[in-house]
């Protein structure tokens, strides 16, 4: 398998290794490599020296392995620039475990505090 940060490789064909953790993720393979320090690493350094569109955001990523829908962000952007101990990505995942369409600030203050527990 052929994989580098962002899909991003000498030549075509690179799956991005980003998701390739997900999907390690997704089918109970453990967390073989962590998606978050390598989308950080996409959309922090690999990225902006391109100056294209990052398809293969770290917000575009979670919203697709987590089936969430990003019109409902703006409220996970609010609650997480209140609680910057919190990382977007873990709360979006966390809720989307349970619910998807009637994503809500009560919903996902709830889901905060578990997280904060752990």
């Amino acid at each position: 398998m052929d994989v580098s940060i962002g899909g991003l490789g000498r030549s075509s064909g690179n799956a991005p290794a980003e998701i390739l953790a997900l999907i390690f993720e997704r089918y109970g393979w453990g967390k073989l490599l962590d998606y978050k320090i390598l989308s950080d690493l996409n959309d922090k350094t690999i990225f902006p020296l391109i100056k294209s569109v990052n398809r293969f955001s770290s917000k575009e990523i979670t919203f697709g392995f987590a089936g969430f829908h990003s019109g409902f962000y703006p409220i996970i952007k609010d609650i997480v620039q209140n609680n910057p101990s919190i990382d977007y990505r873990d709360l979006i995942i966390a809720v989307s475990k349970i619910q998807k369409e009637k994503v809500n600030k009560k919903l996902l203050m709830a889901y905060l505090m578990k997280i904060k527990e752990n």
